[in-house]
């Protein structure tokens, strides 16, 4: 991850975008989805706006395996097999004592799985990008892939 507002870095930086716009993906400074920027976009911003680069941090893009899942289209009566990559956020709460470093808790509390089509960049479940998903960790799921194997 790394940001342009170094001016002994900046232009290291602006020539990795250049030659590999495909492998980072630029994030604005602010919440809400739909801001990134991707692969031919990174050059026109690069091109068009370089002074707005201050207000981004690049990251390299992380490349999940791909998985066959069946989704169910908002009515229930659709089911589809697409491929899809799982987004997975761990949550961890931590409480430390700012003066002595003292750490009374530091735990992993719990995930978030995001699952979104391979053809979308965009990952937000509020934008519908990406829906909500469950780990599946059993060893044996012989009756799920029987069910959705069949259409509904």
């Amino acid at each position: 991850m790394f940001a342009f507002d170094n001016n002994q870095t900046r232009e290291k930086y602006i020539n990795l975008l250049r030659q590999n716009p495909n492998g980072y993906v630029l994030k604005p400074n602010r919440e809400g989805g739909g801001n990134n920027k991707y692969d031919d976009e990174i050059l026109k911003l690069i091109e068009n706006e370089e002074n707005h680069l201050n207000s981004y941090i690049a990251m390299e893009k992380i490349l999940p395996p791909k998985c066959t899942t069946c989704l169910i289209k908002p009515n229930g009566k659709h089911l589809l097999h697409v491929e899809c990559i799982n987004e997975i956020g761990i949550y961890g709460t931590m409480v430390t004592n700012v003066d002595t470093n003292e750490e009374y808790i530091n735990d992993v509390i719990g995930y978030l799985v995001r699952t979104k089509t391979t053809d979308t960049n965009e990952g937000g479940v509020a934008t519908g990008y990406s829906v909500l998903d469950c780990l599946d960790v059993s060893q044996n799921n012989n009756e799920l892939s029987k069910i959705f194997s069949q259409e509904l």
